[in-house]
């Protein structure tokens, strides 16, 4: 009787690490297919289950920039139409995203961000306080705005992080990139914005 408690123990044991194996394997999995994006925010979350499927629109290439209420670093709020009439890259960041990070750090070298004519502007969306505790414990390259409503996840549906919308001067969404699919065209369209 002794020997079968202690095979159904060694049983149980093997079958609950076996178990924790295969779910860390999907997880890291899933993370590395960059099919999954771990948020990671300070501040209230929001339930998308609860934000109804008719008032969510993807913004496509060729859509005008949605003129959302912003709040500045300067704590003003500002229509996001009003940052258009040059070209401009719109960078869409949260706290904690290692492939923001690294954006943010290439970019703070000047040799490797876009020059010219070319705006570069930062979305968060947090609160306009942590927004900017954000961008100063970062050294953010480029000005970050706050959007404290969520309305770029809730309504326009940004959330993949990093995420890199191209509008042009008159506010046409002309590319849009998406997460770790960031490298794909990304520099040859900044160097073509550069060159213009």
């Amino acid at each position: 009787m002794v020997d079968a408690n202690k095979s159904l123990v060694q049983w149980s044991w093997r079958a609950i690490l076996g178990l924790g194996v295969l779910l860390v394997a999907v997880v890291f999995a899933g993370v590395m297919a960059g099919g999954w994006v771990v948020e990671q925010r300070q501040g209230p979350s929001h339930d998308l289950s609860v934000v109804s499927t008719e008032t969510i629109t993807t913004v496509r290439v060729g859509d005008l920039f949605p003129d959302v209420d912003i709040v500045a670093p300067d704590g003003g709020v500002v229509g996001a139409v009003s940052l258009c009439g040059v070209d401009m890259l719109v960078v869409f960041v949260v706290e904690g995203c290692e492939p923001c990070g690294n954006l943010v750090d290439e970019w703070r070298d000047p040799a490797s961000r876009p020059r010219g004519d070319v705006r570069i502007v930062g979305i968060c969306s947090q609160d306009h306080m942590a927004t900017q505790e954000y961008a100063g414990k970062a050294a953010m390259p480029f000005p970050l705005f706050a959007d404290p409503e969520h309305v770029f996840n809730e309504t326009y549906n940004v959330h993949s992080y990093p995420s890199v919308w191209g509008v042009d001067r008159d506010g046409v969404v002309t590319h849009i990139w998406e997460g770790r699919r960031i490298g794909a065209g990304f520099d040859d369209y900044v160097d073509a914005l550069v060159r213009r």
